[in-house]
Order: structure tokens, then sequence, then C-alpha cells
């Protein structure tokens, strides 16, 4: 067994001393001070008030997206340089999902693939899609002129365990290109 140089068992048994210090009867610990005459807790979660930016958005003002109907409608097909790629048919009016068939490749993992047909529409802001006797969800919103199509729990459209690789689809509102 290694024995403790001086210092460190000075140190030791300080350490240890301070943990067994019992605690001190109730009798005599300090009274507690009065629920008014407690200090009010600091000012550090106060916000900015409303219409004042904050100094970290160097002068820029925030604003809330607007609440439209989203109205989206492409064709494209999309890779990166790792392989991750697939194609996106949708038709999106007023809200109303008209054509939805997604799939995409995740290399070395798997595919996903997704049917308008196996999903029934469950909201309209967001466009949400519900699959029957699933929790797999479709959400798709327009922020900055961009469509984002997301993948929430769809674990059953996926093979190989690949929904765990499954990113969501940006889709250019202008052009129709997605990535």
């Amino acid at each position: 067994m290694r024995r403790l140089s001086r210092p460190s068992a000075w140190l030791a048994a300080a350490v240890l001393a301070g943990c067994a210090t019992p605690e001190p009867p109730v009798a005599e610990r300090a009274p507690e001070p009065a629920p008014e005459a407690r200090p009010a807790p600091p000012a550090a979660a106060k916000r900015p008030p409303a219409g004042r930016p904050s100094r970290l958005l160097d002068g820029r003002v925030v604003q809330a997206q607007p609440n439209r109907p989203l109205n989206v409608a492409t064709r494209c097909e999309f890779k990166d340089e790792t392989g991750y790629g697939g194609s996106l048919d949708l038709h999106v009016a007023e809200s109303r999902v008209h054509r939805f068939q997604a799939r995409v490749d995740i290399p070395n993992r798997g595919t996903c693939r997704f049917d308008l047909n196996e999903f029934r529409q469950a909201g309209t802001t967001p466009v949400a899609l519900k699959k029957e006797r699933s929790d797999c969800a479709v959400r798709l919103w327009e922020q900055e002129g961009r469509v984002t199509v997301s993948f929430l729990d769809c674990r059953s459209q996926c093979s190989n365990g690949s929904a765990d690789y499954l990113w969501p689809i940006l889709v250019d509102a202008g052009s129709g290109k997605c990535s």
C-alpha cells in the first residue's frame, strides 16, 4: 500500500473532518428572516421591453413569421458529397397537401420512404401529416423563403435503423430546389 506525503495526508484529513462535522442542533441555528425582509431576486432575468432589440442582435429587429397558408410545389432531387441524397415530390396549396412522396438514401445505413397514401393530414399550421397506427409524423413549414419538411419518429418508414440519420429536407420556395 502506498503512503501519502505529509501535505497530502493533511489535506485528506481536513476534507474528511469537514465532512464529519455534525449539523448544529435546531435551537442553535439562526432564525430565518421574515419573507418581507428577504432581498429581491437579482434582475438578471429581466427581458428588454417589447420593440427594443437586444444588443446581441446588433440593431436588427426580430419579427414573428407571418401566419399565412403554405403554398409550395416541387419535384426535386438532392445529393451531397457524402452520398446522402434523395428525391421529393411535393404539392401543397393553401396548407392542404395534394401530393407528397419522399425518398432519402442514407449511405451505409439504408433508405427512408414516405408516401401520402400512408398518411392523413393532421394539421395546417404547421402542416402536419400523421401515419395511421404509428407515431410517425411529417411536418412542413415555411421560414424565410425556405420550406422545411421534417420527420419525427419514423422508424417504420426507414430500413436498417437509418431513421437515426434522417435529416429534414429543405426546399427553396422560389426555385423549388431542395437539399
